[in-house]
């Protein structure tokens, strides 16, 4: 069977039945949907012939029924009656006499005319005084409203009937009332007739011409639901609760039109509807489609097997002729069988002179020529083989040294980083707990600010050698959050302006245009990026000075020079959100796009054409050999790579002698809610907690470690006890039942893996929550710590935000906070000129006077005015501000320029 399918004959004559077969139906199906087309084209003109006559029909029909309801009011017998019913007394013989008279008549008109069966004859204040049908409601109140139809003479054309469904039958009805008139033309009562619709029905379900399964019915709306008027299903309990269809449902919204669809049973049909204006009704003539398309199926299916036969006849044909021509191809295939199998001798033995014999000469050749290549071949295989093995055992030799190698430096990387970071631990640890100490001066705590920015810094340089290794491996990634963005760049610009007033540079930070208040950026990556470049700006500069400028770009590219007034805040600039690789940014912030270029310019010694090119090269410096010594040659090769995963590229202009100009543009989403982030810092120092007080274990194998979360925490309230290791932790655990585990992991006689473990397969301890502490950050032992049990991991230097946090989570605590001054305006030099309705100025003298000390460049003494001008005037302390913000910038062009707008205008 196998070969079957895959010899020649057989696959011909299975393309030829496959090809037959899809030109058949393709033809079939052609042919039944033209047939369909055609015969619904015909089907739809029967069924719109029938729903015109119909329509008309109804039309009369409910013309004559007003006609007939007018004519019974005027009718002399009835009035000649009613003018003594509505005089005389219900005990008057006389009026029993004419009240017997009228039925009378009444029932003598009903047998003449089927539909005027229910008749009610009522005075002018709409009291029954007759009723042909129902005594009861004699002498009730019979109000002629909706929907009751009640029209005159004069508006009975124009009076369309309203269905509605009987409150005692539930059937639909329709009653029209027209008033009764004397002969004076006075007005005696009002007639109304409830209509048989009898009539309706024998006229609508009249299937002349509409076939076996033809329709007609008309459908009405009666409150939420459609109903049957007339119709084989009216009355059906089936449908009680309403009926609908794609037909029913168009020709109701008004709409008047033809189609196939599914009637109100689920049955394909053919159909036409219309919605009937005047009498407020929907009329539908259908067809099934099974008994429309019949011939059409007829006409496919004899076309389907002429086909076939036809077919088969020439399969036979094909089978013929491709055994004629198969037979050399199949003596062909024999002989290359053989060959493949390894036999080169064989040749194929074709006598024709067509295609096939020049295909059998061209493949003896080729037998030939492979003999010969087989043979050489096997020659080069042994050559190979033994190279392959000299060179697989070289290969092997060099990965044991690599592998030895990359041990050594993941050793030395761990080390490295966990000596550095646990006296770096004490600095940032208490640096942190004097920041909240109450007895420091102004002074003394921004002392304490740059000690702790300059251990973070030092943090992050100590960082880019495991960076680097990350980023050989490809493994950083960003890891975005909301940040303030202007007291960011501020603490960068404060840090970077300390080393340059060491080198007595002059340090500008700068901004230009509508800067955001709140970004979502990796802050630590940023600021590793911007610290780096202003590094390397300050230690290649001698003279001069250093300029760090915050551009917002507008458009392609170009810089945001001056907002113009009334316009501040608005930060729509893009809808493009940053698409960063590893995950960065994949959180889809749905906010608002900024392009924020970050320059850095300085009047240093430059570099050349081929410096350039190698700046960015790991371990790589420029420059004397003196400079070269101050740093590891990592910083730009890391910024570059970051930079690279912000979706950005560092760009560096120098010219040597001159000075150099790095920059890289970001968009960065807004963060409209970065006060969220920054909650517990705006709310103030944590002094204590609500409720009972709560204790706290901490184990660590050195003092300092500990002496630093117990003044962090004693202060706020809770109650501390120490452990040097992990198995005096465990006693310690046992008598003080401590509410939280503060531990190390690295310790002597008991490490802390080895206590989290035994501490959570303690019944009575294993719900204690423990936070794991280390300086080691590798993630290796993050994820060791968790495994063995500790909820948290805190990495050492502590971070105290990041641990009274935790202690809230999972405490779940409720700070108490110490009312704090308002957050500082952060200083920052704007290219933004302020208008003189901000801002009130001084005096002329005074003006002058201050613009003679900015020509002359002194800023001491500018900065001394300005505070003698707050007190002195105080609606002048705008104006003062704003000097001494700009001169703590060493903006002395823009102190000028700023003087000397107000000089002008005064």
């Amino acid at each position: 069977m196998k070969f079957r399918q895959n010899s020649l004959i057989f696959q011909l004559v299975s393309y030829y039945s496959v090809l037959s077969l899809l030109v058949l139906g393709l033809l079939a199906t052609t042919v039944y949907v033209l047939a369909q087309n055609a015969l619904e084209q015909s089907v739809v003109e029967r069924l719109t012939v029938a729903t015109s006559l119909k329509e008309y029909q109804l039309e009369d029909w409910i013309k004559n029924q007003r006609q007939d309801i007018l004519w019974l009011a005027q009718v002399p017998e009835i009035q000649e009656q009613l003018a003594i019913l509505y005089v005389k007394d219900q005990y008057d013989p006389e009026r029993d006499i004419a009240y017997s008279r009228l039925r009378k008549i009444i029932l003598d008109i009903s047998a003449v005319k089927p539909s005027l069966q229910s008749i009610l004859i009522t005075t002018n204040g709409n009291m029954v005084v007759f009723s042909s049908i129902d005594k009861t409601l004699e002498g009730k109140y019979f109000p002629l409203e909706e929907p009751i139809v009640y029209f005159t003479r004069e508006t009975a054309e124009a009076a369309a009937p309203k269905f509605y469904t009987s409150p005692q039958t539930g059937e639909a009805k329709i009653t029209f009332a027209t008033g009764i008139f004397n002969q004076e033309g006075q007005r005696l009562g009002a007639i109304a007739v409830n209509l048989d619709l009898k009539g309706i029905e024998e006229l609508i379900g009249d299937r002349t011409g509409l076939g076996r399964s033809g329709e007609t019915y008309l459908v009405g709306k009666l409150a939420n639901r459609n109903v049957f008027i007339s119709g084989r299903q009216a009355g059906s309990q089936k449908f009680a609760e309403g009926i609908r269809s794609f037909g029913i449902d168009a020709a109701v919204a008004g709409s008047s039109s033809f189609g196939r669809y599914q009637n109100y049973d689920g049955i394909p049909v053919v159909g036409v509807y219309r919605w009937l204006s005047q009498e407020n009704l929907a009329l539908l003539a259908e067809i099934e489609q099974t008994e429309a398309f019949a011939p059409a199926r007829q006409l496919a299916s004899t076309i389907v097997v002429i086909g076939l036969v036809l077919a088969g006849l020439l399969l036979v044909a094909v089978y013929w002729l491709s055994r004629q021509i198969t037979r050399p191809i199949l003596a062909m295939t024999k002989t290359v069988t053989k060959v493949a199998a390894g036999d080169l001798t064989q040749t194929v033995k074709v006598k024709r002179k067509d295609e096939l014999g020049v295909l059998a000469k061209a493949f003896n050749s080729m037998a030939a020529q492979l003999q010969t290549a087989f043979d050489k071949l096997e020659k080069s295989n042994a050559e190979l083989e033994i190279r392959v093995e000299e060179r697989t055992q070289q290969l092997q030799e060099a990965l044991k040294i690599v592998d030895t190698a990359s041990k050594a430096k993941s050793e030395f990387l761990a080390n490295m980083s966990h000596e550095l970071r646990t006296p770096l631990n004490g600095i940032l640890g208490y640096a942190q707990i004097l920041q909240r100490s109450k007895t420091l001066t102004e002074k003394e705590q921004k002392g304490v600010g740059i000690i702790y920015q300059c251990g973070t810094h030092l943090l992050t340089l100590i960082e880019d050698i495991l960076d680097l290794s990350k980023i050989e491996a490809r493994k950083m990634q960003l890891n975005p959050s909301e940040i303030h963005f202007p007291s960011f760049l501020q603490s960068v610009a404060e840090i970077c302006r300390i080393r340059a007033e060491q080198k007595g540079l002059a340090f500008i930070y700068q901004t230009e245009g509508q800067l955001p208040m709140g970004v979502c950026v990796d802050e630590k990556r940023l600021r590793q990026v911007l610290i780096n470049l202003l590094g390397n700006a300050i230690k290649f500069t001698e003279n001069g000075g250093v300029t760090f400028k915050i551009i917002e770009v507008i458009g392609n590219g170009s810089s945001h020079s001056q907002a113009p007034p009334g316009n501040e805040g608005n930060e729509k600039d893009s809808n493009q959100l940053p698409s960063l690789p590893g995950g960065a940014w994949e959180r889809n912030y749905q906010f608002p796009i900024k392009k924020i270029r970050f320059q850095i310019e300085d009047t240093g010694v430059g570099m050349t054409g081929e410096q350039l090119e190698k700046i960015f090269l790991p371990f790589e410096q420029v420059g004397d050999s003196k400079k070269q010594s101050e740093g590891t040659g990592l910083g730009l090769a890391i910024s570059q790579k970051i930079v690279s995963l912000m979706n950005s590229n560092l760009e560096v202009q120098s010219h040597p002698g001159k000075g150099s100009i790095f920059s890289f543009d970001l968009d960065l989403p807004l963060a409209l809610n970065w006060t969220e982030s920054s909650r517990v810092a705006q709310q103030g120092t944590i002094i204590g907690f609500e409720g009972k007080k709560r204790k706290i274990l901490v184990v660590d194998d050195r003092w300092e470690n500990r002496s630093i979360l117990v003044n962090l925490l004693e202060p706020i309230g809770f109650e501390l006890v120490e452990a040097k290791n992990g198995a005096e932790g465990l006693e310690k655990t046992f008598e003080f039942q401590p509410d939280l585990i503060i531990t190390d992991l690295v310790m002597p006689v008991m490490d802390g893996f080895e206590m989290l473990r035994q501490l959570r397969q303690l019944p009575q301890l294993k719900d204690v929550v423990a936070i794991a502490s280390s300086a080691s950050v590798f993630d290796t032992d993050q994820h060791k710590s968790l495994d063995a049990g500790a909820d948290e991991f805190l990495p050492k230097p502590l971070q105290a935000e990041k641990l009274l946090e935790m202690l809230r989570l999972h405490m779940k605590l409720t700070w108490v906070y110490e009312a704090r001054d308002p957050l500082k305006k952060i200083v920052s030099a704007p290219a933004v000129t302020l208008s003189s309705e901000e801002i009130l100025p001084p005096s002329a003298d005074i003006l002058m006077q201050l613009y003679e000390l900015a020509k002359k460049g002194d800023l001491d003494e500018i900065v001394e005015a300005a505070s003698q001008l707050k007190q002195s005037q105080p609606e002048s302390i705008p104006f003062a501000q704003k000097l001494v913000e700009l001169a703590e910038s060493f903006q002395v062009k823009q102190i000028q320029n700023f003087i000397k707008n107000f000089v002008s205008a005064n």
